[in-house]
């Protein structure tokens, strides 16, 4: 009797299963022993889809075929289990048999996301959604992008055609993954099925250690101390055009823009696990130094650089900060972009350890 997908784990062997070719790829191969090609993909069945790797396949099996396995092998690969097709592999092509094949995405918590996986299954509430229109093919289209969020953080969603309620709690399955400047996004296209589901719990207050933030996250909080703050932060001037720091009296690829002041920091920050690069625009930094916005009126301006250089200082350097914001991929690793600085003191301290013990608040 064949084994089905979802049967599959480490220990299958001897076994013989059913299965639709949904994906085929070639890939080349250069070792001391000369070159060679293998075959991957993904393969299926009514009770889901797993990848595959074939050192030795029949040259006439096409994606959509149907075959039948025996002899194969399970590893896992990448922390997944992967179907192996070697020369002892007997495949068997099914040219009359149909099979519907069942599509199971991993699912993840929004931080735990990786982009190894193309397709994946998240559960959120949907916030700040934003309604565009395009021409395609003469046709008029729809793209809603908002943001999808649960108890670890959020992400970006695209929908194309569809709407979706804000502040109602959705579970997406099939949403394809990619990253964009250093950013995850998710995207939702005519396969990806939604349902709405019951209410999750989503904290105020999601903090975490430094070390574990290997990939990108939105909407988290860090805490830890500032070691170092850079130089040529604090108060700038800005191209209007290009928004390009200027040190001179104009922009030198746009003369005849306007200059505006604008505010901004970087510094490394530390909370005994590891540290981390971040960096903090005007929004930022306005509540934290007690700027208006008045007060950077380019014309009349009521602060000066060395005055917010000595305002940074106080305010970032060697003290206990709770910094709310997003987790990206930088040039040289992990970077933290800060929204909102905040100094620990007593009120917030009680926060940020109801919110290090998981309570809600």
């Amino acid at each position: 009797m064949a084994i089905t997908v979802d049967k599959i784990n480490e220990q299958t062997k001897n076994e013989t299963m059913i299965v639709k070719i949904i994906s085929l790829r070639e890939k080349e191969t250069k070792t001391e022993r000369g070159e060679g090609v293998y075959h991957y993909g993904m393969l299926g069945d009514g009770s889901g889809a797993m990848p595959f790797t074939a050192w030795s396949i029949p040259a006439t099996i096409r994606a959509g075929d149907v075959v039948e396995l025996k002899n194969f092998t399970v590893k896992k690969y990448n922390d997944a289990l992967r179907v192996y097709i070697d020369s002892r592999t007997e495949v068997v092509l099914r040219p009359d048999d149909r099979l519907d094949v069942k599509h199971v995405y991993k699912e993840y918590k929004i931080k735990d996301l990786n982009i190894k996986d193309s397709f994946v299954s998240v559960t959120g509430i949907i916030k700040d959604p934003i309604e565009k229109t395009y021409e395609k093919d003469g046709q008029s289209k729809t793209v809603v992008h908002c943001t999808l969020e649960d108890d670890t953080g959020s992400i970006r969603l695209s929908l194309f055609d569809r709407k979706l309620s804000p502040g109602r709690y959705y579970k997406i399955d099939g949403a394809k993954l990619s990253e964009y400047k250093g950013r995850y996004r998710l995207t939702a296209g005519d396969k990806t099925q939604i349902a709405e589901v019951g209410s999750l719990r989503t904290p105020d207050i999601k903090i975490y250690d430094i070390n574990e933030l290997m990939r990108p996250v939105d909407s988290i909080n860090i805490t830890g101390i500032a070691v170092f703050l850079g130089e040529k932060g604090g108060l700038i001037s800005r191209c209007s055009e290009c928004r390009k720091t200027i040190e001179d009296i104009r922009c030198p690829d746009h003369p005849e823009a306007k200059i505006f002041l604008d505010l901004y920091a970087y510094f490394t920050i530390e909370d005994g696990t590891g540290d981390m690069q971040c960096n903090v625009g005007r929004s930022g930094l306005l509540e934290l130094l007690n700027v208006k916005e008045e007060d950077l009126n380019i014309e009349r301006p009521k602060v000066s650089k060395a005055d917010i250089s000595k305002r940074l200082a106080d305010k970032i350097l060697s003290v206990p900060l709770l910094l709310d914001g997003d987790a990206v991929l930088g040039t040289n690793g992990p970077l933290f972009r800060a929204r909102r600085i905040r100094r620990i003191d007593d009120s917030l301290l009680k926060k940020v350890m109801e919110a290090y013990e998981g309570e809600m608040l």
